[in-house]
């Protein structure tokens, strides 16, 4: 499934992270013109952007970023972009904005937003904490709960990058 496949790239990246484009699925009902039913597409989508940890921006001034025939019966928000955490962090004001569409049946997007933020809370491992009482009983208490799929590598990935985020939690 594609979802799984961006979840391995995902793993591979260290760092902001952006995923924009046509994904041809919407999230929700209201995204999807005389939609009433939530298809099991539309919950993998959110799954996949809750698993991933990504931010949905919304869309401002606009509804639909598709229509189908020049009646517009038929029109969705199938175009997005997607923020890791990480980006969300370290950029400010940011706003997805639709742009003027000039032949397409699609409404360009565009990501807009404010300077590069300093980031205060890097993560350094101390090589004191190696000595501290419990700290490896805590780590590997931590480490079997820490759960992804995909490839061993990005599991691994996955699974040091959950652990940084324990660690930070727990100093």
């Amino acid at each position: 499934m594609v979802w799984d496949e961006f979840g391995s790239v995902r793993g591979l990246i260290e760092g902001p992270w952006v995923v924009c484009g046509d994904f041809n699925v919407t999230r929700y009902i209201s995204e999807k013109k005389n939609c009433s039913i939530r298809t099991r597409g539309m919950r993998e989508f959110s799954d996949f952007i809750e698993d991933m940890n990504l931010v949905d921006l919304q869309l401002e001034n606009a509804n639909y970023t598709w229509f189908k025939g020049d009646q517009q019966k038929t029109a969705s928000r199938i175009d997005r972009i997607l923020i890791s955490d990480e980006w969300d962090d370290n950029f400010g004001n940011l706003k997805q904005l639709p742009l003027q569409s000039l032949s397409s049946d699609h409404i360009p997007i565009a990501l807009l937003g404010g300077s590069w933020k300093k980031n205060k809370n890097y993560f350094k491992f101390e090589n004191w904490w190696l000595e501290t009482e419990g700290f490896i009983d805590r780590v590997k208490n931590w480490w079997p709960s820490f759960n992804f799929l995909g490839r061993p590598d990005c599991v691994l990935a996955c699974k040091l990058k959950a652990l940084k985020h324990k660690l930070k939690e727990w100093r």
